[in-house]
């Protein structure tokens, strides 16, 4: 029924577009059909494709976690009073994906579990609200539900330094070690926009109907696959890039979710600064920062320097924090330079 009324929808609106055009009359009959016909190809493009996308989903596993279930990825063993290293991707249809060339190494000498959120890449939406509070709380369903016992060592990339300061303040007790990969600090929005050089405003995506009606009727897919976008260090053609491509069309309105509520989320996490001295590890990317010249403008240094100083800042949340910089790396540090987010993490595992 949601799926007739989208197309309704979006026939009616094309229709619209059309008659606001003036066209001879003998075209009119011709330029309606296929108008009409347009929503119709793109419905049956998506179905097709998503029938194929679920393929993927063959010998994954899934958790239930209440009102939908969570796709999670868990590798290596552990023994009794070991950490389980947790991974938290960032604001990504890929969800999990990223973390491909870091767990399997991790898993050599801890157990693991990464996951995605709800609604993301493989993962059920529910019907819980995009709030740090529900993540912290499906992320923590989702470990004790899978037998993966505390205490957890955190590895949180981009906005998962927002998410995770949730999961922290909630069930600290059995958190033994945190690592931020690159990630998005609460106050960024609020200090972007105030930077005289910046004066960046929050990015606001388009309403859920559009997103939605794009995402049903294949448009998302098609504009992703032409384009043929990738990941960082990898090429279009590899299994990374072509599984996550496959469920665009699925995870975007879940992602654009979690941008509408990313300004609500950060004012949130920005309430929460007391990690206590859980150990803290900042991972930084440094391939740019300190580089001036034609090819960075105004705007470019300044952004790049208040990423640095709210990277500095989150070293204040633990009074057992460190800094390291990847001097190598852009935004996804996991892909350019894994070893030093596998060094990281080892670091924190070798104190039990």
């Amino acid at each position: 029924m949601k799926r007739f009324t989208l197309l309704l929808l979006a026939s009616a609106t094309l229709f619209a577009c059309k008659k606001e055009t003036h066209v001879p009359a003998e075209q009119s009959a011709e330029s309606k059909n296929t108008t009409q016909s347009i929503p119709l190809i793109g419905d049956i493009y998506e179905r097709i494709s998503r029938a194929k996308a679920n393929k993927y989903k063959e010998g994954e596993t899934f958790a239930d976690v209440g009102s939908h279930k969570l796709h999670y990825k868990a590798m290596g063993t552990g023994s009794a009073g070991k950490p389980t290293v947790v991974f938290e991707h960032g604001l990504d249809i890929g969800g999990l994906s990223a973390w491909y060339k870091v767990q399997p190494e991790v898993a050599k000498f801890a157990r693991t579990i990464s996951y995605d959120r709800a609604g993301i890449f493989m993962s059920e939406r529910g019907n819980k609200p995009k709030t740090g509070d529900a993540m912290a709380t499906d992320l923590y369903n989702l470990l004790k539900k899978t037998g993966h016992q505390s205490p957890y060592i955190l590895v949180g990339h981009s906005m998962a330094g927002i998410t995770l300061r949730s999961f922290v303040d909630k069930y600290a007790n059995e958190v033994a070690g945190v690592v931020f990969v690159d990630a998005r600090h609460p106050l960024h929005s609020k200090r972007a926009a105030l930077d005289p050089v910046l004066k960046r405003q929050p990015y606001t995506p388009p309403s859920y109907w559009s997103t939605h009606l794009k995402s049903e009727l294949g448009y998302t897919r098609f504009m992703l696959n032409f384009s043929k976008l990738a990941y960082p260090s990898t090429t279009p053609t590899e299994s990374i890039n072509v599984i996550a491509r496959a469920f665009v069309s699925m995870s975007e309105p879940a992602e654009n979710e979690e941008i509408r509520a990313l300004e609500f989320m950060s004012d949130h996490a920005a309430h929460l600064k007391n990690f206590g001295n859980i150990p803290l590890t900042v991972i930084t990317k440094a391939n740019k920062m300190n580089r001036e010249g034609p090819s960075f403008d105004a705007k470019d240094n300044a952004y790049i320097k208040l990423w640095m100083d709210l990277q500095k800042e989150h070293l204040k949340l633990s009074t057992n924090s460190k800094h390291i910089l990847a001097t190598n790396s852009g935004h996804y540090v996991q892909l350019d330079e894994p070893q030093v987010v596998i060094d990281a993490v080892s670091g924190l595992t070798s104190k039990y």
